[in-house]
């Protein structure tokens, strides 16, 4: 007996060059194959924006979509983490893609693909008011809670009831990279395979085992007397107890939301305790300040169809995709939120960190500023381009493996087992790339600045703002002084120190190095419009912000902005045209 299901998903708006790739390598030849043998069983889930493009654009595979014999899964239309949103976008998303599958496959859902498979017990009552049945989460859910049994499901829920499939994680990680006979072997003891479709030909090397070399094929004809819906199943069966489970998403999740040296502790402290465990994905909010500032923004903005796809899940963390490495994934997100913004001025806490911050909004231009005085979001609202979106230099796990995984085989591995090959340096910050920081005077060089080596002036600021000008003073004699207006910031900066700005362009055609002058400028083909910043005549250092992130394909050089540090700063201003 075999529950087997394929998750498909892209984030919104994604590249078309990396739709068309997954479409060709997998989504195309994937359901061409499974349209062959209509008897085999299985579930499908897909987000919707990727559904409905591949109906509008690419009409062969959905049409191949509806010869399968397929139990429809549910879940948010633009796959959001269900958790992080309020109740009843919750129950939007879902109603939305039901409606999706409803009018082109006649499909009405009694099961829900958890995003990330994220777990949290406060949803249970949207999924009821959806009619949701059933949901998917990971084997390792129970284990962490202290239950053994696998192949069947359970019920949960304090005040309704819901019940829940645990997905194998042993079978994850065989189909399709062990040899048919051992996969289906492993059946015996497994019942559950529900993962990513893009481990049938989008994972390095996964195309020619799958398709040319016929594992799929095999698999399927081997498997085929075995196969069932989930809905027969649950039908058919009983519970196997009712109990509740730790909100908790699958195990690898559970580690690449801690920080880089807990994760490699908790690898060796899970080798001698099976209770051994991380944390949950909303610990995200904390690892990736930025990740946070988004997401907040984001529940204050106003409810267009914008504001949906800014809850699209995948640029509010990190593991071994890009994430929110990936710029792209920001500028898109950055865009939505334009787009929806409640355009508001405030002086309030948008980040829920205590502090509170300034919100200026003009008829192009967002400005905001934290407690610090330091530019945090510079939107110029007719590209709907954010130039302030930067990222820190974060310290991942993988940058501190000591040594590459040597290849044993020529077998194709899982994402979860590549070779991961490091930079000679990697250097981190310990601050956030935001503009008007203030750093040390101290002998200031290109190198240093690179290496992050200039200690950066953490000072307590008294914020003073009247209509369009704002003054942050500290004891130490330290201020800075803006006026705002429409496009532009004028600046004043007193105090021993040098200042910097990071900012975030769509391309990078900058010369790095050393300078003399009193002008930074720089047109971004993308956005066409071209930043300016004007200072004091003097020295200033321009290098570009590159970081090192694990993606599908191993490590990956990402520039994420552009720094620019000026040893005397004086007055300015910062402006786009």
């Amino acid at each position: 007996m075999m529950l087997f299901g394929v998750h498909l998903h892209q984030p919104v708006d994604n590249f078309d060059s990396v739709i068309e790739k997954a479409v060709n390598e997998c989504y195309g030849p994937f359901f061409e194959l499974l349209s062959r043998y209509p008897e085999f069983k299985f579930s499908f889930h897909s987000s919707g924006w990727i559904l409905e493009k591949i109906k509008n654009e690419y009409k062969d595979v959905f049409e191949n979509i509806k010869k399968c014999n397929i139990e429809f899964f549910t879940g948010g239309f633009y796959e959001p983490i269900l958790v992080s949103i309020h109740s009843e976008d919750r129950i939007y998303q879902i109603h939305k893609l039901n409606k999706f599958l409803k009018e082109n496959f006649n499909a009405t859902p009694s099961g829900l693909w958890l995003t990330e498979r994220v777990w949290d017990d406060e949803i249970i009552s949207e999924l009821k008011k959806c009619n949701i049945k059933y949901a998917i989460i990971d084997d390792y859910h129970f284990f962490a809670s202290g239950y053994k049994e696998i192949n069947g499901y359970y019920l949960t829920g304090m005040f309704e009831k819901l019940a829940l499939f645990p997905i194998s994680k042993e079978l994850r990680y065989a189909i399709p990279f062990k040899e048919v006979n051992e996969a289906v072997n492993l059946l015996k003891n497994n019942l559950v395979m529900f993962d990513d479709i893009e481990k049938f030909g989008l994972w390095p090397g996964t195309n020619e085992l799958v398709y040319k070399k016929g594992w799929l094929k095999e698999f399927i004809e081997k498997t085929i007397d075995e196969s069932l819906h989930f809905s027969e199943f649950y039908k058919k069966n009983n519970p196997i107890a009712y109990v509740f489970i730790e909100n908790l998403s699958y195990e690898e999740m559970t580690e690449w939301v801690m920080d880089a040296e807990d994760i490699i502790e908790l690898q060796k402290e899970k080798k001698h305790c099976r209770f051994a465990k991380g944390s949950i994905w909303k610990r995200f909010f904390y690892k990736y300040k930025e990740s946070n500032y988004l997401h907040k923004r984001m529940l204050c903005a106003n409810k267009n169809e914008s504001y949906y796809k800014l809850q699209t899940n995948d640029v509010y963390w990190h593991g071994i995709f890009g994430g929110i490495y990936l710029p792209n994934l920001r500028d898109n997100a950055y865009r939505y939120l334009i787009e929806s913004d409640n355009l508001k001025d405030g002086y309030i806490d948008i980040d829920f960190d205590g502090n509170r911050e300034i919100k200026k909004v003009f008829e192009n231009s967002i400005f905001v500023f934290n407690c610090r005085g330091e530019l945090i979001e510079f939107d110029d609202r007719k590209s709907k381009f954010n130039f302030l979106n930067t990222i820190k230099r974060y310290k991942e796990f993988y940058h501190l493996l000591n040594e590459e995984k040597k290849d044993d085989n020529k077998k194709v591995k899982t994402i979860h087992e590549m070779n991961i090959k490091k930079p000679k340096e990697i250097y981190f910050d310990d601050y956030f790339r935001y503009s008007f920081i203030l750093r040390k005077k101290d002998n200031v060089n290109l190198e240093q600045l690179i290496k992050n080596e200039i200690p950066y002036l953490e000072l307590d600021y008294y914020v003073k703002f009247e209509e369009d000008e704002l003054i942050f003073d500290t004891k130490e004699g330290m201020s800075k002084k803006f006026k705002l207006f429409d496009k532009k910031i004028e600046y004043e900066i007193e105090g021993e120190c040098v200042l910097e700005f990071n900012l975030h362009f769509a391309n990078y055609n900058i010369k790095e190095g050393e300078f003399e002058g009193e002008e930074f400028s720089y047109f971004d083909e993308y956005t066409k419009r071209k930043v300016t910043i004007k200072f004091n005549s003097s020295r200033y250092f321009v290098y570009l912000i590159k970081t090192y992130n694990l993606t599908e394909n191993g490590l990956k050089e990402t520039v994420q902005g552009v720094s620019l540090v000026i040893e005397n700063p004086g007055k300015g201003e910062i402006g786009i045209e």
